[in-house]
């Protein structure tokens, strides 16, 4: 579906389309729509191959935003294609000055009207062409293609606001440069109209992802744009009432206009400044409250994880506590009978053995638990998994699963918070074991394989559960949703996922369902 941005660059290209087919059909009719002289400087008729072309490129960008995906970019690039050799061909007759070539001097020889057969203007066969090859850079979805399109629409849409201005102040801008109208009001605002449909079309990616974002020059950009178009607007009319109403002369007007201008701008400038100061703190503040925040739910998710194990836990302290107390027992009884000095010893070995691994147990626990600030440093990523496998041991052994690990030695070692890493691989383990609880066709397996390429270590994690659905998969990262319902917080991978990403990371799964699933995730070496 759509989002919102995308609906509107939907509308805006259906207004351009609508207009489009509105004026070939009164060309077909021989009464040019859109032919009102609103100025005695104004033309304002939209020719033939203008039309075609811009309705090619408003289709593909309708098509672009409602069609299917299996459809969208053939269609699409399909019509751009087009419309790219139509303003080609048109193109080339005006630089080459040879009318024969020309497709809308063709087209008006067969249409029933009085205009003169001839060529388009060099600007509107030029504007066509930059829009033609912009929507294709827009479509093939590469970052630098769509910044470089989206660059190109901004520098069109300030020399066409200019032109605009100047049909608005009955001035023939274009004129003054290259001898001729060149392009009328009504071609000048479709083009505005496809331009910023083809900037809402894709607002996430390119040059507006970064002028969306948080950074001192996004806020920068954003603030600015209103003043470039709204300035011009302003002082035009500032002028054009002044020798209107003869507050002051041609030359004193302009002398004022001048100082006017530089005023006015080095204002906004210091007002941004002040702006950006405020915002810039603002957002810092931000940062490091939702970083707080984000500790504290991974603190609870870590207490919540160990409250699920407790039952584990305190099975696996109990092991070793009994043998103590039979090695205790046994050693006691041959104290009272005849000491053996090497069975003692032995006895005695193995109360220190069982005991250190009590005393292992609950230091996991008190780390896992405690809450402290993230402390990265060089960390063996396999003695994290071994430490999940150690918490986890009881949990797979009453579900009857087994752990494969395949680890590529020597595993280099990364610079990570190791407490971290270890809530990560265990909510990673407890999601394969949960997605296997009722897997009763086929083993249960889990499957860690840990390996390192081009200075990055690669860590997968597979089960061989009930896999992830379709509808699921999209959803699977965000915070709060579940797929154990009632049962999980819906906090665990979205963690996962800020966790590895802070270490400069990336986490992905893949999964099918009824198969099983893998989750992947990199770190960069140490």
């Amino acid at each position: 579906m759509p989002n919102k941005k995308q609906k509107i660059a939907a509308v805006l290209a259906l207004l351009v389309y609508v207009f489009s087919v509105l004026s070939l059909f009164a060309w077909l009719t021989g009464k040019p729509a859109l032919y009102v002289n609103l100025t005695p400087f104004i033309t304002n008729n939209i020719y033939p191959v203008s039309s075609i072309v811009l309705l090619l490129l408003a289709n593909s960008l309708l098509l672009q935003t409602l069609q299917e995906k299996k459809y969208q970019q053939i269609n699409t690039i399909s019509l751009v294609l087009l419309a790219m050799i139509i303003a080609g061909i048109e193109f080339s007759s005006v630089a080459f000055s040879n009318r024969d070539f020309s497709i809308n001097a063709y087209l008006l020889s067969l249409l029933p009207t009085t205009d003169t057969p001839k060529p388009l203007t060099f600007q509107v066969a030029a504007a066509l062409v930059l829009f033609s090859l912009s929507c294709l850079l827009l479509y093939i979805r590469n970052f630098y293609t769509v910044y470089t399109s989206q660059i190109t629409q901004i520098f069109i849409i300030s020399m066409i606001i200019t032109v605009s201005y100047g049909y608005i102040y009955n001035q023939r801008t274009l004129l003054e440069y290259t001898k001729e109208i060149g392009m009328t009001f009504f071609e000048s605002l479709l083009f505005i109209l496809l331009s910023l449909s083809m900037l809402f079309l894709k607002t996430n990616e390119g040059f507006l992802k970064i002028a969306s974002g948080n950074s001192s020059g996004a806020i920068l950009i954003r603030n600015m744009l209103p003043v470039i178009v709204v300035l011009p607007l302003i002082l035009g009319w500032v002028s054009y009432l002044g020798f209107k109403y003869n507050f002051y002369s041609e030359r004193f007007g302009a002398a004022l206009l001048q100082s006017v201008t530089v005023m006015l701008t080095a204002s906004i400038l210091i007002l941004l400044a002040h702006i950006i100061s405020f915002q810039e703190t603002q957002r810092k503040k931000a940062e490091r409250e939702t970083l707080r925040m984000q500790q504290d739910l991974a603190h609870i998710v870590r207490v919540n994880s160990m409250g699920e194990l407790a039952s584990g836990i305190a099975h696996e302290l109990n092991q070793p506590l009994a043998a103590i107390q039979l090695y205790a027992a046994a050693t006691q009884r041959m104290i009272e009978q005849t000491p053996e000095n090497k069975k003692i010893d032995k006895n005695l070995e193995s109360i220190k053995e069982q005991t250190q691994r009590v005393s292992e147990i609950i230091k996991r626990m008190r780390s896992f638990l405690r809450k402290q600030q993230p402390k990265v440093e060089k960390v063996e990523i396999e003695q994290c998994v071994d430490d999940v496998i150690t918490l986890l041991q009881h949990k797979l052994y009453q579900q009857n699963i087994r752990v494969v690990k395949s680890f590529d030695y020597p595993i280099p070692m990364v610079k990570v918070d190791s407490i971290q890493m270890t809530q990560v691989i265990l909510n990673l383990f407890q999601n394969a074991i949960d997605a296997m609880r009722n897997t009763l066709d086929r083993p249960s397996l889990i499957t860690v394989r840990i390996y390192s390429k081009r200075r990055i270590l690669h860590v997968e994690i597979n089960d061989t559960g009930s896999g992830i659905s379709n509808n699921e998969a999209e959803d699977i990262f965000n915070t709060f949703f579940s797929t154990k319902g009632e049962d999980g917080l819906g906090v665990g991978l979205s963690i996962c996922r800020t966790i590895i990403e802070a270490h400069n990371g990336r986490l992905w799964f893949e999964s099918k369902e009824n198969e099983g699933s893998t989750f992947f995730f990199t770190l960069p070496l140490a």
